[in-house]
């Protein structure tokens, strides 16, 4: 999701720190030199979560406990590298990262080195739904104690650099019916991306530099959201920290220059921030002109979750005159006087952007009646009137079994009682989601396999299923393949299969 950054500075560096600090603010993130490794030989890692887009659910609460690296040395005595450690938890409603990216945890002083693995240990799951009528909540159940996420190419950590990790966790994919009792199971599908600051990029796919110097936001890069104490205030720019304990390369320089709105807890413009305040910040990171990476907020809300959140959906109406429109859930929203409207790509829009069908997200303060947002972002197309999607550009979804692998990125589906063809599109992504491990790999790994479920999303074209993301799920020979999929009231709507045309290319058949 994040090819290109537009600037930050605190690790994944003081006034010139990284971070956009999450759950690290808890209080139980692991943040010193934990590791045992001298500052001389190690860098920083930071670990971002963000989710897809998703109709299953409206909350989906996960609980994360621990994430770590683990080494390419096989030893015994190749302990992991823990970024993140709470016994409670940090929990995190994946729904609300549609449309933006959390800095989890910053860790300094990780040992330099290559890493295969990110572990991520998650101790509960759960589901909420509020339009059945009542709000219905529903626990997850688990199927291990850990995950291991695999990248492509090993993740490298060099002295006195940053390494961005970002966990992109599919809440829909991470969603499994069992059909024998109707358990539901989460069994998280993730993508691992990596970003190292200042580094030139990897040609093999594994590390790219994370900071572009021209500050222009790319289609799939998301808003960051910062949140934290602020430690140093000025009339230009400001320090947000984690904790007051926290080192400065955990901390983060955000601009005060321009219109930047600042609103209390009551929704009320703030005329100053000073140190000590408790705020949350959403923008985008860019470079400025000494070349120090820094976040650019859109707006600044003073307060700490649970009272400041955020809420996704589609518009149901046009903002009327007291700037107040309603959601397709029934959700009311009230946008706050110069609280600005901008989309995916940090171009502000004006207030007659929101009109029914559109899909957005919108922050500020969810403790009342109407929700008081302090910054409103539009998600895409408008959807059709009457639609019943919450995402007017959600892409098509194709599942079924493998039937066979043609090249190196196209393969055969059997779906729907006929045979598709898919294609990987040139920046798309697929996993290998096993039982406790999930592999980013390539089209002709799945060959390896003897049975294969596939979940694939992208548009259908004229002769392929043009797939930006397919998550393939190996099964044993006597599984039920349809029993991997979203519940029985999220399914797709009707007459959601593929299109007539979409049979095999001219020329193109199973192999002999």
């Amino acid at each position: 999701m994040m090819k290109s950054w537009t600037g930050i500075t605190s690790g994944v560096g003081g006034l010139c720190a990284a971070g956009v600090l999450l759950a690290a603010c808890g209080g139980g993130s692991s943040s010193g030199n934990d590791n045992g490794q001298a500052s001389d030989d190690s860098g920083s890692v930071a670990v971002l979560i963000t989710d897809a887009p998703t109709e299953v659910y409206d909350e989906i609460w996960v609980n994360f406990t621990r994430i770590s690296l683990l080494s390419q040395d096989d030893s015994e005595e190749a302990e992991p590298v823990v970024l993140f450690d709470d016994v409670d938890g940090e929990a995190l409603d994946l729904l609300q990262l549609r449309d933006h990216a959390e800095l989890f945890t910053v860790q300094e002083d990780v040992p330099v080195g290559d890493y295969e693995k990110v572990r991520m240990e998650v101790s509960g799951v759960e589901l909420v739904d509020l339009d059945t009528g009542s709000e219905t909540r529903v626990n997850a159940r688990l199927p291990g104690d850990h995950l291991d996420l695999v990248p492509r190419a090993p993740l490298e950590v060099s002295e006195d650099n940053v390494l961005y990790l970002e966990l992109d966790i599919d809440a829909e994919e991470s969603l499994l019916v069992v059909e024998a009792g109707g358990d539901m199971v989460f069994r998280p599908v993730a993508f691992v991306s990596a970003y190292e600051e200042g580094g030139s990029g990897s040609e093999d796919g594994g590390v790219d530099d994370g900071l572009a110097e021209d500050g222009a936001a790319t289609d799939d890069e998301p808003l960051i959201s910062v949140r934290g104490q602020v430690r140093d205030a000025g009339d230009d720019a400001m320090l947000i920290c984690p904790s007051e304990a926290a080192s400065a390369s955990a901390c983060v320089r955000t601009s005060l220059e321009g219109e930047v709105p600042v609103f209390d807890g009551h929704g009320e413009p703030v005329d100053r921030i000073v140190a000590g305040d408790s705020l949350i910040a959403k923008g985008l990171l860019q470079r400025d002109d000494g070349g120090r990476r820094t976040l650019e907020p859109f707006s600044i809300a003073l307060g700490t979750r649970p009272m400041l959140g955020t809420r996704g959906g589609t518009a149901d109406s046009e903002m009327d005159a007291d700037r107040e429109f309603v959601t397709r859930s029934g959700r009311e929203i009230r946008l706050l006087d110069s609280a600005p409207v901008v989309n995916r790509q940090g171009e502000r829009l004006d207030t007659d952007a929101i009109v029914p069908g559109q899909p957005l997200t919108s922050f500020g303060i969810v403790s009342g009646e109407p929700m008081l947002a302090t910054l409103v972002v539009l998600g895409g197309d408008v959807s059709g009137e009457g639609g019943d999607g919450e995402e007017g550009d959600r892409p098509s979804m194709l599942r079924g079994e493998l039937v066979a692998v043609d090249s190196d990125n196209t393969l055969q589906v059997e779906a729907n009682g006929s045979t598709e063809h898919l294609r990987l599109i040139e920046e798309g992504r697929l996993v290998i989601a096993g039982q406790g491990q999930v592999a980013s790999g390539a089209v002709a790994d799945l060959d390896e396999y003897e049975r294969v479920r596939i979940n694939a999303r992208g548009t259908h074209g004229d002769s392929y299923f043009e797939a930006e993301q397919i998550v393939a799920l190996p099964l044993n020979r006597d599984d039920d393949a349809s029993s991997n999929g979203r519940p029985g009231h999220a399914g797709p709507p009707e007459g959601g299969g593929p299109p007539d045309h979409a049979g095999p290319p001219s020329g193109v058949g199973a192999p002999e």
